[in-house]
């Protein structure tokens, strides 16, 4: 899974 503010930098979508 792609969770974390870090995550969601990297261009990974949904954000938890």
């Amino acid at each position: 899974g792609c969770c974390g503010a870090f995550a969601c930098r990297f261009g990974c979508t949904p954000c938890c």
